[in-house]
């Protein structure tokens, strides 16, 4: 019941916030669009309230401080978000290394919340909350998918239920998870309508620059130092004690006579009680020495890179990157992506193939491909085509993700030794919809040979 008042004070709370803004522009009388706000930010403002901030306060009944932190760290995400739209919204789109600038303050947050599940990973009863959103939070990189970002949204979202079905099984905690999975829908729901190709940038405004992300004032200047104390007057109980042993050294002889006077029962050579034996001798044992570890060779320190090498395109060793992007591809190029984790790269032109290698929770946009796409050795990655994709290999890979557009819907599909792979085809209503490759097959023997076909499971 508390969480439903919850979530009606924040739909409340989102409306008279709108209904203010919509006040203030009418008042103003601006009819050129000067002080105008963006439709779309109006109605972030609405996603925040009625979906984060619930999931927020949901967050704050579970008994774990590194959960707080991790929806504390999104609630941080949305509002860096909130403020890159705000740029957006004012300026048109920059170059793309003054993009890559804007786009790190939002990428340095959802990394964060990386480090807090890294610091909650032994912890059995709350370690799937962090994971949770740590693998929800990449859905808010959308700002750096283009043309389509929409379903990268809900790809990733789709992630975060590996987690919550666990909370579900092994806590029951339903009000955790009703108010966390819906962020995403509703993320999806946004963005499919206000940034259908990409961020909505301002084209009639100036291009956005770095300085434009910083934020507004300057932090107060640090406390002055605390001003040195003066020296503590001497005390005049000092000054008493020394004129009290003045006193007693001019006694002479007569000082002794207040003395306590020790008897025979307390002198240790007259009273044998207070004698004390030896303890008896033992040989000392010798310590086995501790063997000592030889140090292990630490790793080299891999330099992440993306450069062209002749015809191929080397993109490696980048964490936490959700702005990379090769705009200067051309049909003769090869892209080699290698081990990389938590990065989404966009191409941009026709390229003769792209392979991921080794590489972990990576997202690959792409136009058009003239050989194939190849995933090899990886861990819950995603592909999406716009143009045309003959073939797709995906080789050794558990969890696979791959969007197909309408020109590629002949595309042949060739797994191996794999896992949870899913294609997405689009509907004629625009959304997409999701197919499972087989995993799962039986073979009989027909009197000739073999023949295989897919268990009633995989069907």
């Amino acid at each position: 019941m508390s969480a439903d008042l919850a979530g009606l004070v924040s739909r409340l709370e989102a409306v008279t916030t709108r209904l203010e803004s919509v006040a203030s522009k009418s008042g103003s009388g601006a009819g050129d669009g000067d002080g105008e706000v963006p439709e779309f930010l109006s109605a972030y403002d609405e996603f925040v309230a009625q979906y984060v901030d619930p999931f927020v306060a949901a967050s704050a009944k579970v008994e774990s401080a590194l959960v707080k932190e991790a929806a504390a760290a999104l609630k941080k995400v949305t509002v860096e978000q909130k403020r890159f739209l705000v740029i957006a919204s004012k300026h048109s789109q920059p170059k793309q290394d003054e993009l890559a600038k804007l786009f790190k303050p939002l990428t340095e947050l959802i990394a964060e919340v990386g480090q807090i599940k890294d610091k909650n990973f032994k912890d059995r009863d709350y370690s799937n909350y962090t994971g949770a959103v740590n693998e929800g939070v990449g859905a808010f990189g959308w700002v750096a998918v283009s043309p389509a970002p929409a379903p990268y949204v809900k790809a990733t979202g789709e992630g975060a239920q590996f987690y919550t079905n666990r909370i579900l099984k092994e806590r029951q905690d339903k009000d955790w998870v009703k108010s966390y999975l819906p962020i995403f829908t509703a993320l999806f729901d946004y963005v499919k309508k206000y940034h259908t190709t990409g961020v909505s940038w301002n084209k009639n405004g100036p291009p956005a620059t770095a300085s434009a992300a910083a934020a507004p004032g300057a932090p107060p200047p640090p406390p002055p130092p605390p001003a040195a104390s003066a020296a503590p007057p001497a005390p005049q109980q000092a000054q008493a004690d020394v004129s009290a042993l003045l006193q007693d050294l001019n006694k002479g002889a007569a000082v002794t006579s207040g003395l306590k006077k020790v008897t025979d029962d307390m002198k240790t050579h007259k009273n044998p009680k207070l004698r004390q034996s030896a303890a008896p001798y033992k040989k000392p044992v010798a310590s086995k020495p501790t063997p000592v570890a030889k140090p292990k060779p630490a790793g080299p320190v891999r330099t992440p890179a993306l450069a062209l090498v002749g015809k191929k395109w080397i993109v490696e060793y980048h964490s936490g990157r959700q702005d990379l992007v090769i705009d200067e591809a051309l049909m003769k190029h090869t892209v080699y992506v290698y081990k990389c984790d938590n990065c989404t790269l966009t191409v941009k032109g026709k390229v003769n193939s792209i392979t991921l290698d080794n590489c972990k929770k990576t997202a690959v946009v792409f136009d058009n491909v003239v050989s194939g796409l190849e995933f090899v050795n990886c861990q819950s990655v995603q592909g999406q085509v716009t143009g045309k994709l003959p073939t797709a290999s995906i080789e050794k890979t558990d969890g696979c993700q791959l969007y197909l557009s309408k020109e590629s819907m002949n595309c042949q599909i060739i797994s191996a030794k794999s896992s949870e792979m899913n294609i997405s085809v689009p509907q004629e209503d625009g959304d997409f919809g999701e197919f499972a490759i087989v995993e799962q097959f039986r073979s009989v023997w027909n009197g000739k040979t073999f023949v295989t076909e897919p268990t009633e499971l995989a069907e």
